[in-house]
């Protein structure tokens, strides 16, 4: 485990420094510029990426990384890619579906994937998890969310 937890968290900073630095080119809109901005949650959980990639490579070059004691599950990995397909088409639609119409679906697929049971709470769970993401973001921290093309042009702006 020691040259696979070094790898993963070479790999884990590089991708957290592109999305840190990426995130420094969203724009600032209302009373975002007052606030936190449009950056300040994705550059704070890039920094806690690091850092705990950090610690991983710690623990694996003081030789206190996890032993190996278990093969990867074929079927749990085929999952994990069909997550992250499907969270990259979620990430590639979500400006012309918008969040609100977009992430309970993203949440509900992904739950399936993954063998959640429980047709309620897979439900219940992909309703309510963003609508309180969308009350702490527009509502408490005046950051707005991506809102789409199809509801403003259903319903009005």
């Amino acid at each position: 485990m020691k040259q696979a937890d070094i790898v993963a968290s070479v790999l884990l900073v590089i991708l957290s420094v592109l999305t840190f630095m990426e995130a420094g080119n969203y724009r600032n809109v209302g009373a975002q510029v007052e606030y936190f901005g449009a950056a300040f949650f994705p550059q704070l959980l890039c920094g806690a990426i690091v850092f705990c990639a950090w610690l991983q490579a710690v623990y694996a070059l003081t030789g206190r990384s996890l032993r190996k004691t278990e093969h990867i599950d074929r079927r749990g990995f085929r999952r994990m890619i069909l997550a992250f397909a499907i969270a990259v088409f979620y990430w590639a639609t979500i400006e012309w579906t918008g969040f609100v119409l977009a992430t309970p679906v993203f949440l509900y697929v992904l739950m399936v994937v993954m063998g959640a049971k429980g047709t309620v709470k897979k439900v219940g769970s992909a309703l309510l998890a963003p609508a309180l993401v969308w009350l702490l973001f527009e509502k408490l921290l005046i950051i707005d969310l991506p809102p789409g093309v199809i509801l403003p042009a259903v319903f009005g702006e």
